[in-house]
C-alpha cells in the first residue's frame, strides 16, 4: 500500500507541489519519506529548482517543530565519561525529587483548604 502511495505521489509531483494543501502534505512527511520520493528515478519533474524550494521549505518546517526525544541531545548519553554521567543522573534525581515535594505541597494545600471548610461547604463541594 505505502508502494502505491509513493508511487502516486511521484507520478503527480508537480500538482501536488503546486496544491496548498499537497505542499502541506509533503511538509508533514517524515525525512525519509519525502528522501524516498524525490530520489526516486520515476518522479515525475520539469523543473528541479521545484526539488531545491520544497527542500528549502521542508528544512524550514521542520526547524519551527519541536524536537523529538530521539533528537534532543541532551538525551544522548553515548559520548559522556562517567564523571558528566554520574552528575547528569544528580541533577535528574534532585528535579524529581523538587517535584516530588512541589506535588506534595500542592496536595497538602489542597488537603488543608478542604479541612477548613464546614461540614456544609464540605458537601457542597463533593456534590
Amino acid at each position: 500500500m505505502q508502494a502505491a502511495c509513493e508511487v502516486l505521489i511521484q507520478q503527480n509531483f508537480e500538482t501536488i507541489l503546486n496544491n496548498d494543501e499537497g505542499s502541506k502534505f509533503l511538509l508533514n512527511l517524515p525525512m525519509q519519506y519525502v528522501k524516498t520520493i524525490c530520489s526516486s528515478n520515476s518522479l515525475n519533474i520539469t523543473d528541479e529548482m521545484l526539488l531545491v524550494k520544497l527542500f528549502e521549505k521542508y528544512l524550514a518546517h521542520r526547524d519551527e517543530l519541536p524536537l523529538l526525544k530521539e533528537e534532543d541531545p541532551s538525551q544522548d548519553w553515548s559520548i559522556l565519561n562517567e564523571e558528566e554521567r554520574k552528575a547528569r543522573t544528580e541533577a535528574k534525581s534532585a528535579a524529581d525529587l523538587e517535584a516530588k515535594a512541589k506535588k506534595d505541597e500542592e496536595a497538602k494545600a489542597k488537603e488543608d483548604a478542604y479541612n477548613a471548610l464546614t461540614p456544609e461547604q464540605r458537601y457542597n463541594r463533593d456534590w
